[in-house]
């Protein structure tokens, strides 16, 4: 965070416009790697980015910074570090707070939605940044974090509100030497700034939280030995919530009717609104801190009071630093890792969203939580990053046995992935656009691929058959389409065809790499451990493609002409069931969908067909299964959808045994006689 911060002070964001697009810039690369989303905005030729989590403006948490700062030397765009100061332009106000947010944001792992508003013109009054975002963009949270104010973490309960006017007075011109002759318009306004400074004393503390009148600058006259007849001053009036804009300007106006008042710039005042987030905030501050939180006022004025203005509870707390706008300027950096360490643990403390990590060596784990700096995660093979992908183990050249592995009842191991190995998160429903994401219903495509192996093999549909899934309408649930190909003779015309297939208008076969890869990440799915197994297996099927739709036919000879299944199954109606089962034939269970056929305890014979076989090789054991699903009626013929997963280590077909989903299709046929 040092370097980042260092970075952004080098930017010199004070009005050149070059320098705030480069320094923008430069923070999106910082944070390509993240899975955030960046909407750019320009208001009146000011900049602001909002980084988020999410494409939705209805926010949980916004962070605001600004990364503008006030003129200074060229000096002062160059770091200095004593001990734990680093002095520099904006290192307190606010790129030292800017920089901790940024790697926040790097770093999120939150259900929270999160954004960071960065602005260019809070140094201006923020009225083309924040103001803009959140009354004309849309922009709304349930607290806004502010470190804008309050230092040494501080929490600034009340900010006082801006008020700047000019007031002119036209007097009359007279000869130097006969001022008496003339009204001078300078003394008027002196007279004038000096009641006003009496009805609003000004403070002469941090302690003295009051109303206060700052004389910016005053302008009149022409020539040196003439009464002025014009003048006019500027006043920047910061005011408490009690004093308000109205009773000022009525104030004034009754100390001359003469003078004429112009209001340059008005902007309301800051109060802290409490909520339960902000109260579990302050909770945490303490806990971290290890010390009671102070209240504060503050006589300065920040962004925070546009979310005040909105009703949003806001947070305005700083770390420590000293002297800002001024030339010795600086940020302790302790504190700095201290106001991290509060957002971290605050916005972090939920389970992390699930999402896909890549690491250095390119595997890619699925992480369903983080427990301090580890994500807890299985391995993941990812086609593409459009929301397609297989759920598969592999564990390709052993690459896996640097990362601490245990058992959980998943029946894989489940592994320890250290943050620092990490390259590329990302989430897996939004790092993409959501029509590109949303699956795609693929009933046309089994009617197309059915009618394309009917005409191309001349093979009867009374034949030819789909797996389950899409026989129960879940089509939208199956990465791929697979489809049953019955009889020995034609199994093999597919055998001694199948390779021509390509031939056929929107058809396209696995080309030999393709084939290796996806036998390789076939391994440790009940393929078996080496790539000769799975390869073997691999072949029992074949793989192509109709359109950018994957297919894969299953060749499932019979020895009757009735087969293992209906492939003229409709299923309809359900209710549950739960039996334990024994097999008595498995063997086309080493094909997808496997078929197992099985008999209950009293005789009655079922075919079960799984179109994903990792539960039952869980769910078996020795010569039993456990089936507890629900029952689809076809006719005169019991279905049964069955979804099991095996939360323990061994199987268990004692009564009550709790599976959650992997999906089976049984089909109960008539009694065994």
């Amino acid at each position: 965070m040092k370097k980042l911060l260092k970075d952004l002070i080098e930017f010199k964001t004070v009005t050149d416009k070059n320098e705030f697009i480069k320094c923008f810039n430069y923070i999106k690369d910082y944070l390509k790697n993240s899975n955030l989303f960046f909407k750019e905005y320009t208001y009146k030729d000011k900049m602001s980015l909002v980084i988020s989590n999410t494409k939705s403006k209805n926010l949980d948490i916004i962070f605001c910074g600004h990364i503008d700062v006030v003129p200074g030397n060229s000096k002062q765009f160059k770091t200095k570090i004593e001990g734990n100061k680093m002095y520099g332009r904006g290192t307190y106000d606010m790129k030292g707070h800017d920089a901790v947010m940024i790697e926040l944001m790097k770093n999120l792992n939150t259900n929270y939605k999160v954004a960071l508003f960065l602005t260019s013109d809070e140094e201006y009054g923020g009225f083309n940044g924040t103001n803009i975002l959140l009354n004309k963009k849309g922009y709304k949270s349930k607290l806004a974090i502010v470190p804008d104010g309050g230092n040494n973490f501080n929490l600034i309960e009340e900010e006082k509100g801006v008020f700047q006017l000019e007031i002119s007075y036209t007097g009359k011109p007279a000869h130097a030497s006969t001022p008496y002759l003339g009204i001078n318009a300078i003394d008027k306004l002196m007279d004038i700034y000096k009641k006003i400074i009496t009805i609003y004393p000004l403070p002469k503390s941090d302690k003295d939280f009051i109303t206060g009148v700052n004389l910016g600058y005053i302008q009149g006259g022409d020539y040196i030995n003439r009464v002025p007849s014009f003048a006019k001053m500027g006043l920047d009036i910061r005011h408490v919530p009690s004093d308000t804009k109205e009773d000022i300007l009525n104030n004034i106006k009754k100390i001359d009717k003469n003078m004429d008042i112009k209001i340059l710039e008005q902007s309301f005042e800051f109060k802290y609104i409490e909520n339960n987030l902000s109260k579990e905030y302050l909770d945490i501050a303490k806990k971290v801190l290890k010390k009671k939180i102070t209240i504060s006022k503050c006589a300065s004025s920040s962004d925070a009071r546009f979310f005040y203005k909105n009703g949003i509870s806001t947070i305005i707390m700083n770390a420590k630093g000293f002297d800002m706008h001024g030339d010795n300027e600086y940020i302790e950096l302790d504190s700095l890792d201290k106001l991290y360490q509060i957002y971290s643990t605050f916005i972090n403390r939920w389970f992390m969203i699930p999402k896909f990590i890549k690491t250095y060596d390119n595997i890619i784990f699925f992480a369903f939580n983080k427990v301090n700096d580890k994500y807890i995660c299985i391995p993941k093979m990812v086609d593409d990053y459009k929301g397609r992908s297989y759920q598969e183990w592999f564990d390709e050249k052993n690459v896996l046995s640097k990362y601490f592995s245990y058992f959980d009842g998943l029946g894989t191991k489940v592994y320890l992935v250290s943050e620092s190995n990490v390259i590329e998160t990302f989430n897996p429903i939004e790092y993409v656009d959501e029509k590109k994401y949303k699956e795609e219903d693929k009933s046309g495509y089994v009617e197309k691929i059915v009618a394309s192996i009917n005409d191309y093999f001349t093979i009867s549909k009374d034949s030819i058959g789909i797996e389950g899934s899409h026989v129960i309408n879940k089509s939208k649930d199956t990465s791929d389409i697979d489809v049953f190909v019955y009889g020995y003779d034609n199994s093999k015309i597919i055998q001694d065809n199948f390779k021509s297939f390509s031939n056929y208008p929107n058809i396209r076969l696995f080309n030999d790499l393709e084939t290796h890869l996806y036998a390789v990440k076939k391994r440790n799915c009940g393929f078996g451990n080496d790539l000769e197994s799975v390869q073997n297996q691999f072949n029992k099927r074949y793989y192509g493609f109709i359109d950018k739709q994957q297919f894969s036919i299953v060749c499932v000879p019979y020895e009757n002409k009735e087969g293992y299944i209906n492939l003229n199954r409709k299923l309809d109606d359900n209710k549950p069931f739960k039996k334990k089962l024994k097999v008595i034939d498995d063997k086309y269970s080493s094909i997808i969908p496997a078929i197992y056929r099985c008999i209950d305890d009293d005789g009655n014979i079922y075919t079960i067909e799984m179109y994903n076989h990792y539960g039952i090789n869980q769910a078996r054991n020795g010569n039993y299964i456990y089936v507890e699903a629900n029952e689809y009626k076809n006719l005169n013929e019991n279905m049964v959808v069955y979804g099991f997963w095996n939360k323990n280590e061994r199987f268990d077909v004692l009564e009550g045994s709790n599976y959650e989903s992997e999906r089976l299709l049984c089909k109960k046929l008539k009694k065994n006689n």
